[in-house]
């Protein structure tokens, strides 16, 4: 596995539309990535923001055929992070 030193060396040789393509694949790959990429591009932070809150809610406030998920709630205030 490549070092972020070497890593970021060759990426900054590729072209405009070579990188545009890694991260379309990157986009592709995860949910977590989709929405990464998207917040990061500044089309989506209020809504990630949004969703990242309503999965802690479902989490620490459960309807009344589940239980609190604290792991999952946690794991949401990690990824938005």
């Amino acid at each position: 596995m490549l070092q972020w030193s070497e890593l970021k060396s060759r990426l900054v040789k590729l072209s405009q539309s070579e990188l545009i393509g890694i991260l379309k694949d990157l986009h592709s790959l995860s949910s977590e990535n989709k929405t990464f990429l998207q917040a990061n591009a500044g089309g989506m932070a209020q809504e990630s923001l949004e969703v990242y809150k309503a999965i802690i809610r479902e989490a620490v406030d459960p309807d009344i055929h589940s239980s609190i998920d604290l792991r999952r709630g946690k794991k949401a205030i990690s990824d938005y992070a």
